[in-house]
């Protein structure tokens, strides 16, 4: 099983946050990101896909300041 990393790059106050480690499913949502780890936690982040990089398994994003509730 490949499981993804999300790294934070960019200008938003969450850029030197520690990366999401265990992705298994990234939900592109009106307001931001919907992200589900292995263990089936959900984190909803404001914020844009920059880049995937499918060969190291990295996926980064821009997070805005500010996280969003989802449903």
């Amino acid at each position: 099983m490949c499981l993804a990393r999300v790294e934070f790059i960019g200008n938003g106050e969450n850029k030197d946050r520690q990366p999401l480690t265990d992705v298994a499913w990234i939900d592109l949502m009106p307001a931001g990101l919907r992200v589900v780890d292995l263990a089936g936690a959900v984190e909803h982040l404001a914020g844009k896909v920059r880049s995937i990089d499918f060969i190291e398994s990295v996926v980064r994003v821009e997070a805005s300041k500010e996280s969003f509730e989802g449903t």
